[in-house]
């Protein structure tokens, strides 16, 4: 393959987001063979990770609302996008971001020569509006409402769309009129090979006869923790011994304060641990304190809906019962996973499991078979190979 200049318009801040992203993971394997440039939007005061990509940091920073930070800056960033294009000769755009729907016509259809342009759709973008405006707010509708029209638009005037789920593929389907290719999240080689490092759960407060509900990711508003919380003290109502064990923290919005208040007035202060957000190659060692790992998605978050949670697979790569909201993603993959409705649900599958652990147990022990094929190396040659075949080398 003729090696390509591929430049990166990320979905947040490639350097500074908390954890890898789908992003990091596939474009840093690109860009060993390939000429990866990225733009960095300044979300975040810290670089939390390197990188072999070529970064190009945009104008501004974000000091508060994010929202604000993209109004006052999207100018200033689609005139860098644009010469970032010229300059560097680029020979492919891959957008995945709403903040530049202006510049992503002007390098369609600027002066100077046109690229193919590729949108990675991974995640159900206009649902961003909740980190401006409470979900379920008017301010938070019209919000969705704009976003939705520049999703929609980008869709319809992109060459190529790439679906991180099965969910966001057929969305693709609806409004794009180029071709649209599923590319899936994946784990990464930490999974596969987790460090040789001890954690413990007498470490956290955590007692051995307790059973441990886990979970790891970004506690934000697309989960309905609220559940947990309810659930939690229902069964330990009934004397069952359970703990909540939370890796990861909140991203932008004031879900997690919110948690934590709604944790302390049930009076679950010993019962919930909030561990915040840990480095990624301790993630397997975390998770072998779990008993039940959870993915409690909001069924009424369209964010949730269209989620391709690689969650699952880690989860799952370790040979943990999973527990998850009936997302499609999880319907399409219930062989593996356990799926519950509402509360009385959780509750029920939670006994279940207490009661006949062997058939969590071995859905568990079925799907880390297919977690350990699903690396975020194969996806990202799916994605290599795709943009090879685009510009035909």
């Amino acid at each position: 393959m003729v090696a390509m200049r591929i430049l990166l318009v990320p979905s947040s801040d490639y350097l500074g987001h908390p954890f890898p992203q789908r992003h990091n993971h596939i474009f840093e394997h690109l860009s060993y063979k390939d000429e990866v440039h990225v733009v960095r939007f300044k979300l975040y005061p810290r670089i939390m990770r390197d990188t072999h990509a070529i970064i190009h940091d945009l104008p501004g920073e974000c000091k508060g609302n994010l929202g604000l930070y993209y109004a006052l800056n999207i100018v200033r960033h689609t005139s860098e996008i644009r010469r970032i294009v010229h300059q560097e000769s680029i020979d492919c755009l891959v957008l995945s971001n709403l903040s530049a729907p202006l510049g992503y016509r002007l390098v369609r259809y600027g002066s100077f020569r046109i690229i193919p342009v590729i949108f990675d759709l991974q995640d159900y973008y206009p649902s961003a509006a909740g980190f401006v405006a409470e979900p379920g707010s008017l301010i938070n509708t019209f919000f969705t409402g704009a976003l939705e029209i520049v999703q929609n638009s980008i869709l319809q005037n992109s060459d190529y769309i790439v679906a991180a789920s099965g969910a966001l593929f057929y969305l693709a389907q609806q409004f794009g009129r180029g071709s649209v290719a599923y590319i899936p999240n994946g784990i990464s080689e930490v999974f596969l090979n987790p460090p040789n490092v001890t954690i413990t759960r007498d470490q956290l407060g955590i007692h051995d006869s307790d059973i441990v509900l886990g979970f790891v990711g970004s506690i934000e508003f697309w989960f309905d923790f609220e559940t947990v919380v309810r659930a939690a003290r229902a069964l330990r109502e009934r004397g069952i011994p359970v703990r909540v064990l939370l890796i990861g923290g909140s991203l932008r919005s004031g879900y997690l304060s919110f948690l934590k208040k709604m944790v302390k007035s049930f009076g679950l202060d010993e019962v919930f641990v909030f561990a915040g957000f840990v480095r990624q190659d301790l993630v397997p060692r975390y998770l072998s304190l779990m008993d039940l790992c959870l993915a409690p998605f909001r069924l009424t978050s369209m964010a949730s809906y269209y989620a391709g949670p690689n969650k699952f697979w880690e989860y799952l790569s370790q040979s943990k019962p999973v527990l998850t909201s009936e997302i499609p993603d999880a319907i399409v993959n219930r062989k593996y996973l356990s799926l519950y409705r509402d509360y009385d649900g959780f509750v029920n599958s939670v006994l279940e499991f207490l009661r006949e652990p062997d058939s969590f147990i071995q859905k568990a022990k079925i799907g880390s078979v297919v977690a350990k094929n699903m690396t975020w190396k194969r996806s990202a040659n799916q994605y290599s190979q795709l943009l090879h075949s685009l510009l035909g080398s």
